[in-house]
């Protein structure tokens, strides 16, 4: 647990703020050469919303980057995990002109620090895309140019990877 100094009446009620970090190892695996998947869990104890979010956003790029620095890792993007992500998202397929199509409507199911994947009804018509998210804390919309990946249908829809920036790779 790393703790904060708090407020004077937080430490008396015995309640001072922190961040409970979770390292969790899981077991080697002989296809990386023996070494095993690491997942680090950061959650804020005792803040309020907006408190959580500024001190997540000031303490976790440095507990990330010391405890790689320590433990030598190599990993590579693919190796990255996942997390769910349920929220409507926008993008507008991207034309050989680089003029926006028209909006389609997605829904999240995943984000990585790489990318995420998303359901669609229709197969966009492009490869290259501009994804919209709305940042729920600020309830401002955030757009990212992204490229398709892989595209599979499935009962539900089409269910596309994309690949932040100008992510290599090929449509499948």
């Amino acid at each position: 647990m790393m703790r904060t100094t708090g407020s004077l009446w937080q430490r008396y009620r015995g309640r001072t703020p922190g961040l409970r970090v979770e390292v969790r190892v899981g077991a080697p695996r002989e296809a990386r050469n023996g070494l095993g998947p690491l997942t680090v869990v950061v959650e804020p104890v005792d803040f309020d919303r907006d408190k959580a979010e500024q001190a997540l956003a000031q303490a976790v790029p440095r507990v990330l980057l010391s405890l790689q620095t320590y433990l030598q890792t190599q990993s590579t993007h693919e190796d990255q995990e996942r997390y769910p992500f349920q929220q409507e998202v926008h993008l507008w397929p991207v034309g050989l002109d680089q003029n926006l199509g028209q909006l389609l409507v997605a829904r999240a199911l995943d984000i990585s620090r790489r990318g995420m994947t998303l359901l669609l009804p229709a197969r966009p018509p492009s490869e290259a895309v501009v994804i919209e998210l709305l940042r729920p804390s600020t309830h401002q919309n955030v757009s990212a140019p992204a490229r398709i990946v892989h595209v599979e249908a499935g009962k539900d829809g089409h269910e596309i990877e994309v690949v932040f920036g100008d992510g290599s790779g090929e449509m499948s």
